[in-house]
């Protein structure tokens, strides 16, 4: 592919028009807030820029020396390559990444089973470390079409691949759901202001939301268990407590004989259980109730 090309699709129509709106959105930021950006800004604001240009710098090489070994990746090199949805068919750049054996994550938001199995058929070429992520392209997504069963027919079909959910959903309820149905990635989209110009900013987490998200799904992988039906030791006190036992329903006097219209249950649950009442059916009285 020729330079000038690249220099096109990459600076001109991808990276300035996305520098650009960054940097209108800032100034509108500011502006609402009625201030402009202090020295103590200006940190963050060079950290976003060398971020946005050395993405940049990547992008041009793998696009000119058509693989990630290229002079940029002497200062870099990601533990894993994430694919969005929209390149899943491009089998070139599957190839380039896949040639690198970095571990590639595959977004599957704008893929069926034909396009994920041709892109997972063209990367295990070079290596099979690959995650595939549920994903739905659509911005924010609606919850009628977020499908997250998707992630158990995944786990099903493709048994030798980390399975994740991509979530371009408002709020934190979709990944945390996708984290009890077996996602072992979440991928959420992360925004400094979400009043900030683009497609997925609607669908995107400010800080506060990524420490509400990380902290309900720690709490969402501590809840999950075991596949079985059990009782925890801990409920113990709670069942001696409040359970029900077999008591006699009216005064008895020693030697009577016990009938089952003589019991009824109460708690606590110490006693004999409705299942046993053919221990205490029968019996004799011997001390005086009532």
């Amino acid at each position: 592919m020729q330079d000038k090309y690249l220099k096109v699709t990459i600076y001109d129509n991808d990276f300035t028009s996305t520098l650009e709106m960054v940097c209108e959105t800032l100034y509108e930021i500011f502006q609402q807030e009625g201030k402009y950006p202090t020295e103590e800004d200006f940190p963050t604001l060079q950290m976003i820029i060398q971020h946005m240009w050395f993405a940049a710098d990547m992008a041009q090489d793998l696009m000119r020396w058509g693989h990630l070994n290229s002079p940029t990746m002497k200062y870099f090199t990601p533990d894993y390559l994430k694919v969005a949805s929209r390149d899943v068919t491009n089998i070139p750049l599957l190839e380039a990444l896949a040639e690198t054996k970095i571990p590639i994550i595959l977004s599957t938001g704008m893929a069926g089973k034909k396009e994920l199995d041709e892109a997972l058929e063209v990367i295990c070429k070079y290596h099979n470390e690959i995650s595939i992520l549920h994903c739905v392209s659509q911005y924010p997504t609606n919850p009628n079409n977020l499908n997250l069963n998707t992630i158990k027919y995944l786990k099903n079909n493709y048994p030798q691949y980390k399975i994740g959910f991509s979530d371009h959903t408002i709020g934190i309820s979709a990944p945390i759901a996708a984290i009890a149905m077996g996602a072992e990635i979440i991928e959420k989209h992360v925004t400094i202001d979400r009043r900030m110009k683009g497609t997925d900013q609607a669908g995107s987490l400010g800080p506060d939301g990524v420490n509400r998200m990380i902290r309900d799904i720690r709490i969402t992988e501590m809840s999950m268990g075991k596949e079985e039906i059990f009782i925890e030791p801990d409920v113990m006190s709670s069942k001696i407590k409040l359970e029900r036992s077999i008591a006699t329903n009216r005064n008895l006097k020693i030697g009577d004989i016990i009938t089952e219209n003589d019991i009824h249950l109460l708690s606590p649950g110490d006693g004999f259980k409705w299942s046993e009442k053919q221990s205490v059916i029968g019996r004799s009285e011997e001390r005086r109730v009532g």
